[in-house]
Formats: C-alpha cells, sequence, structure tokens
C-alpha cells in the first residue's frame, strides 16, 4: 500500500472503525512522537502490531513536541515522521492529532473517542497520572489498557531518540 494513503485525517475514523467492526478486527491505539525514528521504534511497532489486526498511530504534532520534549525538537517535522511510520508495514493507520493540549496534557481525546480501539498501548513509565487518564478512557469505550515497558520487545534499545539527539548536538554535526 502507498504509506501516504496510511496517513489519514479525522474525517476517516468512523469508516475505519465501522470497517473493523464489520470484518470483526481489533484496534490498537498507540500514540507518540517517534522523533529520530530508530530500532527500538521499530521493534515496538512490530510488537504493537501483535496485539490486535489494525495498528492506529496518533501521532503527536510539533507544537505538542515542542513542548514536551524542549527546543529544538522535533528533529523531523510531523508529515516527515507520519510517513517514516506509514513506511512500517507493522502501521496500519496514521493520525497526526490536531486537538489541543489540555492541562493533563492529553492531546488524543477526540481522536480516541471516535475510534472507540478494542486495545490501548501506553509506556508503564508514564507518570501515574497519566496512567490513570488512559484508564478512564480505556473503561468509557470498553478498551483493553495494557501498560508495556520501553522495551516490550525484549530488546534494551540503546540510545533513546533523546540521547541520540543529545549525542548529535554535542559532536555538533
Amino acid at each position: 500500500m502507498d504509506p501516504l494513503k496510511k496517513i489519514i485525517k479525522y474525517k476517516d475514523i468512523a469508516y475505519i472503525r465501522e470497517s473493523a467492526k464489520k470484518n470483526k478486527q481489533k484496534i490498537v491505539f498507540l500514540t507518540g512522537f517517534f522523533d529520530l525514528y530508530h530500532v527500538g521504534h521499530a521493534s515496538m511497532l512490530a510488537w504493537a502490531k501483535n496485539k490486535g489486526d489494525i495498528l492506529f498511530i496518533g501521532l503527536g504534532p510539533d507544537d505538542a513536541a515542542k513542548a514536551w520534549k524542549g527546543n529544538g525538537r522535533p528533529i523531523y517535522s510531523e508529515k516527515d515522521r507520519a510517513y517514516i511510520l506509514a513506511c512500517h508495514q507493522s502501521v496500519d493507520y496514521v493520525l497526526i492529532l490536531r486537538e489541543p493540549v489540555t492541562p493533563d496534557k492529553v492531546n488524543f481525546r477526540r481522536a480516541f473517542k471516535m475510534l472507540s480501539p478494542d486495545i490501548i498501548l501506553a509506556v508503564n513509565s508514564d507518570k501515574p497520572e497519566m496512567q490513570e487518564i488512559r484508564r478512564g478512557m480505556a473503561k468509557e469505550v470498553g478498551a483493553n489498557l495494557i501498560l508495556f515497558s520501553p522495551f516490550p520487545h525484549g530488546r534494551k534499545i540503546k540510545p533513546s531518540t533523546t540521547q541520540i539527539a543529545s549525542e548529535i548536538k554535542r559532536l555538533k554535526l
């Protein structure tokens, strides 16, 4: 499939949900920034796909990446990050999140409610309050919340995107 066809808009969510229901497919929902895509991301996406039939990525937009990760981030634009994700064979859909960031730092409520996924994946190293928010959202739509380690695939991948970015800055590449 052409990767550009995997990058969707909010108006496409209802069709995806209905099609999945009709075909008795489980939708897995995962959010993140996926900046400086590396082997850890690739391995995590393959692991995530095995949790259901359709892997749906809610991609954090540029403004949220800058707010949460700091100046100089993201390295790649949201459009580039969406395309990189769409090229991964495990990813079925990518949605660049266009919701305002709420005080609890959640910017995917609307997409989540529209999609009503069967499974939501979240890194268990998230702050406890974020885990509680996700638990509540999962309960609201009847989804199963799976908290996973940053290395769900069993491989400790180092360095992280933040470490890679710091090393590049240090080397002044």
